[in-house]
């Protein structure tokens, strides 16, 4: 008796807690904090799957000049994320929801890729993900072109955000 009222308890209880990262939310976008982090006008914050953007204030070299590639990317993600979104949560990491969000037909993740604003989390993107192959290839095509920090010099996001390296125009 007790040990099926704990187990029944148990099963409440997992069954009670829904993980915030499981939801579709749908909603728009209150703020665009840069390339890859948005919060809905429900509050929740999210971070795009599948991608990384350089930080804010993240700067990119051209020849001899540097240009806030950060806040191109944010600029860029701003003009993207327009009327309601459809945010599918994939995860969560530091507090924010990790989604795969749509404006409509556009893929926001994708697009970011495809103008070369960001680049693909490829430790993120399982084998068997159907947008793996998506995200890898639209980032390799922009690569190619030269598009947005693809035509720079560039210290990767996660490297920059780890204080790892900085241009000479950011020390």
């Amino acid at each position: 008796m007790r040990v099926r009222f704990v187990s029944a308890l148990l099963a409440a209880t997992v069954l009670s807690i829904a993980p915030v990262h499981a939801e579709t939310l749908t909603a728009a976008a209150k703020a665009v904090h840069d390339g890859d982090t948005l919060t809905l006008t429900t509050g929740q914050r999210i971070r795009l799957f599948g991608i990384d953007a350089p930080e804010l204030k993240q700067q990119c070299k051209v020849g001899d000049t540097c240009r806030p590639c950060g806040d191109e990317a944010r600029k860029v993600l701003n003009s993207l994320a327009t009327g309601p979104l459809v945010c599918e949560g994939r995860g969560e990491s530091y507090d924010r929801v990790v989604a795969r969000c749509t404006a409509g037909e556009v893929d926001l993740s994708l697009a970011m890729l495809e103008t070369g604003q960001a680049v693909a989390y490829g430790r993120y993107l399982k084998k068997s993900d159907p947008l793996r192959a998506k995200y890898l290839g639209a980032e390799a095509a922009a690569k190619k072109a030269g598009l947005g920090i693809w035509g720079t010099k560039l210290i990767p996001p996660g490297d920059w955000r780890n204080h790892k390296m900085r241009l000479e125009c950011e020390r």
